[in-house]
C-alpha cells in the first residue's frame, strides 16, 4: 500500500518535470530557433538575390564585351569615314591633297576654286569644287582616277577635255581638263538668322 501511494506522489512529479522540459523547449524554440530561422531565411533570400544579380551583370558584360568587340572593328571604317567626309568643310587639306596628287601624276594644277560654299543635304553637306589641270592624255586619265583614291572624298560631275589632237589619241600630247567636282561634310552652315549665325538668338514680337 506504501508502495502505490508513493508511486502516485511521484507521478504529478514527473508529469511536473515533463512540463517544465517542454516549457522549456517551447521558450528556446521562440527566443532562439524562431529567430535565427527567420534570419536563415533572409540570408537565403539575399543569396538568391545576389545570384541574380550576379547573373544579370555576367550577362550584362558579356554585352559590353561585344560592343568593344564590334567598336574595335569598326574603328578603321569610322576613322576612314572620318578622313573621307570630315566635320568642317576644311578647304586647305583638299587643295592639298589635289596639289599632291597633280604632282605625283605629272600634271600642272593650273587653278582650284573652293570657296566654302555649302549645301545642306540629308546627313551631310557638299561643296562644289572646280579646277583646272594640263598634262599629258595619260597623265591626265591617271590624275582624274586618282581622284577618287583620295583620303577626301570627291566624286567628279563634269570633265571637259581640250587639246591640239583629239582625246581618244593615247601618248604625251598635251590637254587641259576642266573639272567640276564635289566634296562632302557633315558640317552645316547655319541660315541667316540663327544663333549659330549671328551669335544672339532671334527675338519674337507679340
Amino acid at each position: 500500500m506504501t508502495s502505490v501511494n508513493s508511486q502516485l506522489l511521484k507521478r504529478p512529479r514527473v508529469w511536473g518535470s515533463l512540463v517544465a522540459v517542454l516549457v522549456l523547449v517551447l521558450a528556446w524554440w521562440f527566443a532562439w530557433m524562431s529567430p535565427e530561422s527567420t534570419k536563415l531565411a533572409s540570408v537565403r533570400a539575399q543569396q538568391a538575390s545576389q545570384r541574380q544579380t550576379e547573373a544579370s551583370l555576367t550577362a550584362e558584360l558579356a554585352m559590353l564585351r561585344a560592343d568593344a568587340t564590334r567598336v574595335r572593328i569598326a574603328s578603321p571604317f569610322l576613322a576612314h569615314f572620318a578622313q573621307a567626309i570630315p566635320t568642317a568643310p576644311d578647304a586647305p587639306s583638299l587643295v592639298e591633297q589635289v596639289y599632291r596628287l597633280a604632282v605625283q601624276d605629272n600634271v600642272t594644277l593650273q587653278s582650284i576654286t573652293d570657296d566654302n560654299v555649302v549645301s545642306a543635304g540629308t546627313g551631310y553637306s557638299t561643296i562644289p569644287v572646280s579646277m583646272s589641270v594640263a598634262g599629258g592624255h595619260d597623265a591626265l586619265l591617271a590624275f582624274v582616277a586618282g581622284l577618287y583614291q583620295l583620303p577626301r572624298l570627291l566624286t567628279i560631275q563634269t570633265l571637259d577635255l581640250s587639246g591640239t589632237t583629239s582625246v581618244l589619241s593615247a601618248g604625251n600630247a598635251s590637254y587641259t581638263a576642266s573639272i567640276g567636282a564635289t566634296a562632302y561634310t557633315t558640317y552645316v552652315a547655319p541660315t541667316p538668322g540663327s544663333v549659330a549665325a549671328t551669335g544672339v538668338a532671334p527675338t519674337t514680337s507679340g
